[in-house]
């Protein structure tokens, strides 16, 4: 460790804050109650079931959340992706040490971390932080360490762990390969047997439980690839230009383009590059696009913003321009990613009150519908179900799975319309109601 490298410390401290505050009061989203429910199961000794059922989805993330429960209690899911963000802002740090100048690395960590996308997962229950933490760090042990078997281990070591997050890290884990593959060395195979030691037990539970080798909850959109394009050049790009924020998406297009007019080849071997393209494509096939997917490309650009202005730095007058540049989008970035992620923590936060209260006052195994059925199965403990999306079926499927109580809610957008009218003759039991959403919840037995 290098003098200068105390000189973060602070700094580190001060971003380690943002996010445990931050994730101390955000709400869960779909995907997080998903994952929260089985570290919980596994807390509890109930193995690896969600309602009842096997888990389908990679098991690193909720092994890592029944650490939580086990060193913090019934809190303690909130810690788990912050901490883990921690590290990777600190490996992003040190894979830039000494490729550019002081002032453009510490630029570069600041104004990635205030980006709104990066802030907001990093502070809930989801896997895109995490997978982008053993990105960075197989990338570090890449390019910092000697070829021998340590070096091939841990990255063997550290794809497992990402593979284990999401499947897509076979994709994401791309450039690192590549990365590798110069070596040219027979110690790639150590590597090979380290992934397969890992993943394996995975396998064959999946094979067990579900007939499948790899089984996962998103499987079904493979069948729906190239759809939903539009969404990706009206939403997706209008996205990653506001929040890397412009001036640095401009500056880091520059770059690469740049880097393009040099060498085709010396651009299409770089690192960066890679990361910012392998993502963009990615969310351009995937049915379900989402602006979480493309942190990488948020970090390849970013990079490029700031390898720029390295380049400028025997021009100083350029360099100071450019500098300034940097620091004006810092402050806009900070102002705009800390508004955005206070909006978003407040949002799903009803439906913790929601299900505290159904797990307070209604005793018993009882079955509950409502479309945030992830969440509310954690904060309740009870069997949960969604809505049928045929209104005709629902009082017909309420009788056959036994429901009593029925949740309607105004943050899940795929809540059938009919949810929001339909119960309305029933007892309300329970409503909570704030600026960002409201939870009604209807007891069906009298």
């Amino acid at each position: 460790m290098k003098k200068q490298d105390f000189l973060y410390l602070p700094l580190l401290l001060f971003m380690g804050s943002i996010l445990f505050y931050f994730a101390s009061f955000t709400g869960l989203t779909y995907d997080g109650g998903l994952y929260a429910s089985l570290g919980l199961s596994l807390f509890s000794g109930e193995g690896y079931v969600f309602n009842g059922l096997p888990g389908d989805v990679p098991p690193l993330l909720p092994l890592l959340l029944c650490l939580g429960f086990l060193l913090f209690g019934s809190e303690g899911y909130r810690y788990v992706v912050p901490f883990f963000s921690l590290i990777g802002l600190i490996s992003f740090y040190l894979v830039l040490r000494d490729k550019m100048d002081e002032k453009a690395i510490l630029l570069c960590v600041l104004i990635f971390f205030f980006n709104p996308v990066f802030l907001e997962v990093a502070t809930n229950v989801a896997t895109d932080s995490l997978i982008l933490t053993f990105v960075f760090s197989a990338l570090l042990v890449a390019e910092k360490f000697k070829v021998s078997f340590k070096k091939y281990f841990l990255m063997g070591l550290l794809f497992s762990f990402a593979f284990l997050t999401k499947y897509s890290a076979l994709l994401l884990f791309a450039p690192v390969f590549f990365l590798v593959l110069r070596d040219n060395d027979k110690k790639i195979l150590v590597s090979l047997l380290v992934s397969t030691s890992f993943i394996s037990p995975w396998i064959w539970w999946c094979l067990e439980n579900w007939g499948v080798p790899l089984k996962s909850h998103s499987t079904y959109l493979l069948n729906y690839l190239f759809m939903n394009f539009p969404r990706f050049y009206r939403v997706i790009i209008p996205l990653l230009i506001k929040y890397s924020p412009e001036t640095v998406f401009i500056l880091g297009s520059i770059f690469f383009s740049l880097e393009t007019k040099r060498s085709w080849r010396r651009v299409l071997r770089n690192e960066w590059f890679q990361f910012l393209i392998l993502p963009l494509l990615a969310v351009a096939v995937w049915k379900d696009k989402e602006i979480r997917y493309l942190l990488l490309s948020f970090a390849a650009l970013t990079v490029g913003a700031c390898k720029l202005v390295d380049i400028f730095r025997l021009k100083k007058k350029i360099y100071l321009f450019l500098i300034l540049l940097l620091v004006a989008s810092l402050f806009f970035q900070a102002n705009q990613g800390l508004k955005i992620t206070y909006g978003c923590a407040l949002d799903y936060k009803l439906l913790e009150d929601a299900g505290l209260w159904l797990k307070k006052n209604v005793p018993g195994n009882v079955s509950v519908l409502t479309q945030s059925y992830r969440q509310m199965h954690f904060f309740s403990g009870k069997i949960t179900y969604q809505f049928p999306r045929d209104k005709n079926r629902v009082f017909r499927y309420i009788k056959e799975k036994n429901i009593s109580y029925i949740v309607v809610d105004t943050y899940e957008k795929t809540t059938p319309s009919y949810a929001y009218s339909l119960f309305k003759n029933f007892k309300v039991a329970a409503s909570f109601q704030d600026k960002h959403g409201k939870v009604i919840i209807y007891c069906l037995n009298p």
